[in-house]
């Protein structure tokens, strides 16, 4: 099965898509609703089960790096006991 290349937002359309699909009943099954998008079944299986898009599942405030460097700010500024 081929997959064309999505955009993360029409990636993120097409498998909303698909999910508004199989939830009103106009496809008989995910995988069914994900060949017409040209999407992988797993992944509207996985949505439907309440798994989050990548980008709201590893959201951070601060890169590592920069943790890194409060951690060690407040482990200067700790007393020692």
């Amino acid at each position: 099965m081929f997959l064309p290349k999505f955009s993360s937002r029409e990636a993120e359309a097409s498998i909303q898509k698909a999910i508004q699909d199989v939830e009103f009943g106009v496809e008989p099954s995910i995988r069914k609703a994900s060949d017409v998008r040209a999407l992988l079944p797993s992944t509207v299986a996985h949505r439907l089960a309440g798994r989050l898009p990548r980008h709201l599942a590893y959201k951070t405030l601060l890169h590592a790096y920069q943790e890194d460097q409060i951690i060690k700010w407040i482990r200067e500024w700790l007393p020692v006991a």
